[in-house]
């Protein structure tokens, strides 16, 4: 199995549920079965673009110790058991197509201004 962190396998994913009577009533994950921490990923894409970036970070930002959620992790193994899904497009992959993606359609993006 190979990471996936991209749309194609998403909506994928979303098709096979949809054509699926197996998915009827059910609950299915068509995350990746993998994790990575938000500091991570940010190194990783900073290391994909070449750039050198500094990463800023904001103590307020982080989860709550009493949080609900701990860690966000998506079990896929029912997708694979009743749709004969996984994910296909690793996350280097996914985050390389992304990047080159915003990077031709930059004029969309407000770059100087954080949004939320």
């Amino acid at each position: 199995m190979r990471n996936s962190y991209y749309i194609e396998d998403t909506v994928e994913g979303f098709i096979k549920i949809a054509e699926s009577h197996k998915s009827v009533g059910e609950v299915i994950n068509i995350g990746s079965g993998e994790e990575i921490s938000i500091g991570d990923l940010a190194d990783k894409i900073v290391s994909l673009t070449g750039r050198n970036v500094e990463i800023v970070f904001d103590e307020t930002r982080i989860r709550p110790e009493k949080s609900e959620v701990n860690r966000l992790l998506a079990d896929n193994s029912k997708a694979k058991e009743l749709l004969q899904w996984e994910p296909m497009v690793s996350m280097d992959e996914g985050l390389r197509k992304t990047i080159e993606w915003i990077s031709e359609h930059i004029n969309v993006y407000k770059v100087d201004i954080y949004n939320v």
